[in-house]
């Protein structure tokens, strides 16, 4: 096995990055090599990285730039993230995989929600089908609730039982 050493033959350091939730959860054997700490707060903290961290797993998915439309990134940076720059990565992923451009609709349905408990996968598939309706462009309440087979009370409160927000999107009847 090859070790790359400096021009004097001593081995050289690489640097490498350790996560924990607090330094005490970090086994003893590497702890022993870590010497700096640095506290990085959540993702739901720092909007202002979101769109930067997306453009560029998006760009490294798909092999060039890729771009957001303004509806995509009021989504993106009004997410609270939970799991997140990890689940930021699998959503980017995703959106990328589909499209050049991407759009809300290209955005999977918990971004739109506040996941407040945990839904049945039917209830998953219906919190989806409302969210595709609801990011089409120029639907309207009352189109999303035909196009459903639903009346426009019971969409309301679908909306309001799942937490779906769409950033941006005015509730028009």
């Amino acid at each position: 096995r090859a070790r790359r050493t400096g021009e004097d033959g001593r081995p050289l350091l690489q640097p490498f990055a350790l996560t924990a939730s607090d330094y005490s959860a970090i086994p003893p054997e590497p702890a022993s090599l870590v010497d700096t700490v640095i506290e990085v707060p959540p993702l739901r903290g720092r909007p202002d990285d979101v769109m930067p961290l997306a453009r560029h797993f998006a760009r490294r998915h798909r092999g060039h730039e890729v771009t957001f439309t303004p509806a995509a990134v009021r989504a993106l940076t009004a997410y609270e993230w939970p799991e997140n720059v990890r689940q930021l990565r699998h959503v980017v992923r995703g959106a990328a995989s589909r499209a050049d451009v991407i759009d809300a609709r290209h955005l999977p349905a918990e971004v739109f929600t506040g996941a407040r408990c945990r839904l049945s996968r039917l209830q998953e598939l219906e919190r989806a089908e409302i969210v595709r309706c609801l990011t089409e462009p120029g639907m309207t309440m009352a189109q999303v609730a035909d196009q459903l087979g639903m009346s426009r009370a019971t969409l309301y409160r679908r909306t309001a039982r799942y937490g779906i927000d769409i950033p941006g999107r005015a509730h028009r009847s």
